[in-house]
């Protein structure tokens, strides 16, 4: 399904009806129809069907009974009704459930009396709740009009405008939080929670290299074997220049499928060169995304293409409503109807992508090597660097082993998960258009990849090897980096890898060039959705409502100043 609300019905709900419509709204300008009414003397559902997918992924069973799935799903190796009614009848009959079902998905589930809510075990599908669970929504607008007063996080809003996500459950709103992962939460008739623990196949280890990538290989192809199978082979996978991609496009190939593949980027970039000879080398069709093409279409009628784009980025976004290179317009008028769409971000689990030294830190040189990368001088008083990255670490220590300030190289892989939070924007904006799966981020590849040891990541080794293994074929096109991954990497390659790795932490905030504005490479193509005469269309620069908390005038990225606005542009919604 494209989303839901969710709303319980007592004496304490009532401003949460009376407000129902405005949060309905949300999804209708998104343009998703209402797929299902649920109502009982408890609660309501409201399920919104995807813009570009037909599948029905809500059943009711027995005229009261009933099982939900938003986002994107599939359970042994079927996805749809029939599948849901299997899952809904072994949740609650007890049997084991949770190793079965894959995907980016909200799971709720209703038995005489009863209601189960839970999501996947990462959370990567974004579901909001308030405070005390009255109302839960797909959608973080949706919930913010249905609760009744809200303040500004100050720590969560410049997580958002310095890296686009939150790192826990607190997000832009004190009073609204991202429903806890990992657990399945009892709302009826009182709420509890209880832990859920997916099994996975671990690397034992005394195994060699070679087992290894044997082991890992078998866990991905039994994956993607199933999910090929769920969505009868309809799949469309982006292509880059780079490692994730491809391993999955030789997942998909070694089972025999022609996958469609797409990739976004300007004429001459490197990605897209590597994806043309990829589809030509091996007969397969490629889309060819080129984001600027559809500048006119945002320049023609600017308000309301922004206002589309507010509605369907949730408000948000990872870069904000502002992103000069989102591919939504070609989304929109170009659907991919009944097709799975694939992604590979999060494949940096089989190698060493953090640029990292093979030995234990101080966590404070590891946050303040790995963020502090902006000028801070447009934040406003009180914030401080110090008060902000000491909170950041309090955050990210909850994912890692207690220490006594130190941590081990192998337990920074303990912190992939989070670092894909970004996602719960991404999957906000594909999985209400279609069928959408981020492959990587299954629990059965990221917690197995725990176990393969950080020398064997270096230089891209392990996952190489995994693309040569899995489809030799297409290990032996040339990749962004200069050279294929059927051969040893360059000499040259390892020494400047190696370089970056040891750089020592503390130095690399002032080695680091602040992060260019990504204003200029865009003005090439004749137009920058941020600029001035444009914005002035939709903002007064002197009467900002986060004025507050930062100076506009004073920012120089452009990722963070389009947050900046889209966060602008949600107060004032909420102020209608």
């Amino acid at each position: 399904m494209g989303g839901f609300i969710f709303c319980k019905k007592n004496k304490s709900t009532m401003w949460i009806e009376k407000h129902l419509e405005k949060a309905l709204q949300v999804f209708d300008k998104r343009g998703l129809s209402l797929n299902k009414k649920i109502e009982r003397k408890e609660f309501c559902i409201f399920v919104f069907s995807k813009k570009f997918y037909n599948i029905k992924n809500t059943v009711v069973i027995d005229n009261d009974n009933f099982i939900v799935c938003a986002g994107t799903f599939f359970y042994e190796d079927r996805t749809g009704p029939g599948i849901l009614v299997h899952l809904h009848n072994d949740i609650w009959n007890g049997r084991s459930f949770i190793d079965k079902i894959a995907g980016n998905y909200c799971i709720i589930t209703y038995h005489n009396g009863e209601l189960r809510v839970f999501r996947d075990y990462f959370g990567y599908y974004p579901v909001y709740c308030n405070e005390d669970h009255t109302a839960l929504s797909s959608s973080l607008l949706a919930i913010a009009h249905l609760t009744s007063s809200l303040n500004i996080a100050s720590q969560e809003l410049y997580e958002y405008l310095f890296n686009g996500y939150f790192y826990d459950e607190n997000t832009l709103f004190k009073e609204i939080k991202l429903l806890k992962e990992g657990v399945v939460h009892n709302l009826l008739p009182s709420h509890s929670t209880y832990v859920f623990k997916p099994v996975f196949d671990k690397l034992n280890p005394g195994m060699n290299f070679r087992q290894a990538t044997k082991k890992v290989t078998d866990n991905l192809l039994e994956y993607f074997s199933l999910l090929s199978s769920a969505f009868s082979e309809q799949i469309q996978t982006a292509i880059s220049g780079g490692y994730d991609s491809r391993l999955i496009l030789a997942c998909l190939l070694n089972l025999g499928l022609k996958p469609r593949l797409y990739v976004n980027g300007t004429p001459n970039s490197p990605d897209i060169k590597c994806a043309l000879n990829i589809a030509q080398g091996l007969d397969l069709p490629l889309d060819v995304i080129y984001f600027y093409e559809y500048y006119d279409i945002i320049k023609s009628d600017y308000e309301k293409k922004i206002s589309e784009r507010f509605y369907i980025f949730d408000g948000l976004g990872a870069s904000g409503v502002f992103d000069n290179y989102s591919d939504i317009e070609y989304r929109l008028l170009f659907p991919n109807s009944g097709v799975v769409l694939l992604n590979g971000a999060g494949g940096e689990i089989y190698r060493e992508a953090w640029n990292l030294p093979n030995r234990k830190m101080k966590i404070d040189d590891y946050i303040k090597g790995r963020y502090d990368k902006f000028d801070h001088d447009f934040c406003r008083p009180p914030f401080t660097k110090k008060i902000y990255y000491n909170q950041l670490k309090q955050k990210i220590s909850q994912h890692l082993p207690k220490s006594n300030g130190w941590i081990a190289r192998n337990e920074i892989e303990l912190l992939h998960p989070l670092r894909y939070k970004a996602a719960h924007f991404i999957f906000t904006v594909l999985q209400q258009l279609n069928c959408f799966l981020m492959p990587f981020l299954e629990p059965r590849f990221v917690l197995q990849s725990y176990d393969i040891p950080i020398k064997w990541k270096h230089y891209g080794d392990f996952q190489s090897a995994l693309v040569k293994r899995i489809y030799p074929e297409l290990a032996k096109f040339n990749s962004i980096y200069g050279y294929n991954f059927s051969k040893p990497v360059p000499f040259k390659f390892k020494v400047k890898e190696t370089i970056l790795r040891n750089t020592p932490l503390t130095w690399r905030p002032k080695l680091r060039n602040y992060r260019k504005s990504r204003k200029l490479p865009v003005h090439k193509f004749g137009f920058n959705i941020l600029e001035d005469a444009y914005l002035k269309k939709l903002f007064d620069f002197d009467q900002l409502k986060i004025d507050e908390f930062l100076d506009i005038k004073k920012i120089s990225n452009s990722a963070i100043l389009s947050r900046s606005l889209s966060v602008e542009l949600l107060l004032r919604e909420l102020e209608k």
